[in-house]
C-alpha cells in the first residue's frame, strides 16, 4: 500500500490583462507572482514497513494457536499469543495445506501484547496488536507476510477481550472489546486500508452506546454491515450508515451467533440454542441482503454440539460434525443435509478423537483439529487434512 502522493497546496493564480501603463506595472507584479517560490508542499506521513522473521517452524503447537484460517486449498494462516490462547506472540503461514509453516511475525515489540489475526486472502492479512487499555496497532501485509505496513496507533479503552476486523477494499472496520466487561467495545473505521482510524461507535460497560455489543463484523458494502450481540439474548444487528447506528434484524434470541457468509443477496449463519445438557446448532438464512432473517427448517436438521463445530462456506454450503463424529453437508442453505460416508480408517480415527475445530475452503478441501477422547483437554491437538470432502483424513501438524 503505497504512501499517498504529494499534494500541491499552492493557491490558484489569476492573471489579469490591462492596457497602457497599467499593463507594464501589472507585468512587473505578475512576474514577481509567477517567479515567487511555490507554497511549501506537504505529504502524508510515510508508511512504516516492517520485515518479518521468515524462518521455518518445524512443529507448530496447534494447541496454543488459533485454529488455522485456510484462505485457499493450499494457503492458510494462524497466530499464537492470541487473546484466548497462551504462548509467545507469533504469526505463521502455510502454502502446502498445513504441512509446513513459516514464521511471518513482524519484527516489532510484541512483549505484553495480544494478537488478533484476520486473513483476507492467500497473500493479504491484517494483524491487530493490542495492548489492553492502552492502544491497538494494525499491521497489513499484501505479500504473504514477508513485510507488514504499520498503521497509526489507535488509543483504546479495552482490548483484553480481543478484536474483530472486517474489510471491503480500502474500507476497514476494527472493533476492540473487553473481557471483564465483555459487552464493552469501541468501533473504528479506516478509509485508507487500515493506516489511519476514527471512532464511529462504542458501547460502555453499563450498556450505553450505539453498539449492540462486542462481536464479529462483516460488511457487504461501504455502508451496509452486520454484527452480533452474544450477551444473553444473542442476535444479528445491521447498519446502513457504515457502523454508526445498528438495528436488530434476526428473529428470536440465541445463545450464540456465528459470522454469516454472503453470496450476493443470500446469507447463511449458524446459531446455537441451549437444550440441556448440550448446545445445538440451527441456521438463519436471508435472501434480501440481510434486511431480514428466518430460521431454516428442513429434513435432517443438524443437532451438533458446540464442541463439534459448524463451518459455513457460503450462503448455500455448510458442514457440521455431530456428537458421534459424523460429518454432514448442505448445499442448499440448510434445507436438506447429506451424511458424508467415512472410510474404515477415518471412521476409527473420528471415533477415537473429538473434532474440536472444522474449516473447509471448498466442498472437497478442509481441515480439522482433533483431540484424543482418552486425554481430552490435556492432550495433544493434531491438525488433519481432507481432500475428498471429509471421507478420509491425514495428519499434517501437531
Amino acid at each position: 500500500m503505497a504512501p499517498r502522493g504529494v499534494r500541491d497546496r499552492s493557491p490558484r493564480r489569476t492573471v489579469l490583462l490591462w492596457s497602457g501603463a497599467a499593463a507594464v506595472a501589472a507585468a512587473v507584479v505578475t512576474t514577481v507572482i509567477l517567479t515567487k517560490p511555490p507554497a511549501r508542499q506537504t505529504a502524508s506521513q510515510p508508511i512504516l514497513t516492517v520485515p518479518s522473521v521468515q524462518t521455518l517452524i518445524p512443529s507448530p503447537n496447534i494447541k496454543t494457536a488459533y485454529f488455522p484460517d485456510m484462505t485457499s486449498r493450499k494457503t492458510g494462516w494462524m497466530a499464537w499469543g492470541s487473546v484466548h490462547k497462551q504462548g509467545e506472540p507469533a504469526v505463521a503461514r502455510t502454502t502446502d495445506q498445513g504441512r509446513r509453516w513459516i514464521n511471518v511475525t513482524p519484527r516489532t515489540d510484541l512483549v505484553g501484547a495480544k494478537l488478533s489475526l484476520e486473513p483476507v486472502g492467500a497473500r493479504r492479512a491484517f494483524l491487530v496488536v493490542i495492548r489492553p487499555g492502552k492502544s491497538a496497532i494494525v499491521y497489513v501485509t499484501t505479500d504473504g507476510g514477508k513485510t507488514w505496513m504499520q498503521g497509526k496507533r489507535v488509543p483504546v479503552l479495552y482490548g483484553d477481550g480481543g478484536a474483530y476486523l472486517a474489510t471491503r477494499g480500502k474500507d476497514v472496520w476494527l472493533e476492540v472489546g473487553g473481557a471483564a466487561h465483555y459487552e464493552a467495545a469501541q468501533l473504528f473505521t479506516s478509509r485508507d486500508g487500515g493506516m489511519t482510524w476514527r471512532l464511529v461507535a462504542k458501547r460502555a460497560p453499563n450498556g450505553s452506546g450505539t453498539l449492540p455489543g462486542f462481536g464479529w463484523l462483516v460488511f457487504t458494502t461501504a455502508q451496509d454491515g452486520f454484527t452480533c450481540s452474544n450477551f444473553g439474548n444473542a442476535g444479528i444487528f445491521r447498519t446502513d450508515d457504515g457502523g454508526t447506528t445498528w438495528t436488530p434484524v434476526s428473529p428470536g434470541h440465541f445463545l450464540q451467533v456465528d459470522l454469516p457468509k454472503f453470496t450476493r443477496e443470500d446469507g447463511l449463519a449458524a446459531v446455537y440454542l441451549i437444550s440441556s445438557p448440550s448446545f445445538f446448532a440451527e441456521f438463519l438464512r436471508t435472501t434480501n441482503g440481510g434486511q431480514s432473517w428466518s430460521v431454516v427448517v428442513g429434513p435432517n436438521a443438524p443437532e451438533a454440539s458446540m464442541e463439534a463445530n459448524v463451518d459455513v462456506l457460503n450462503a448455500d454450503t455448510a458442514m457440521y460434525v455431530d456428537v458421534a463424529g459424523d460429518i454432514h453437508r448442505t448445499t442448499n442453505g440448510g434445507l436438506s443435509w447429506q451424511t458424508i460416508p467415512l472410510g474404515a480408517s477415518s471412521k476409527a480415527l473420528v471415533q477415537r478423537n473429538v473434532i474440536i475445530s472444522l474449516s473447509f475452503s471448498s466442498q472437497r478441501v478442509g481441515w480439522a483439529v482433533m483431540l484424543a477422547k482418552s486425554v481430552r483437554l490435556e492432550g495433544t491437538q493434531t491438525l488433519y487434512l481432507t481432500t475428498d470432502g471429509g471421507r478420509s483424513w491425514t495428519a499434517v501438524a501437531k
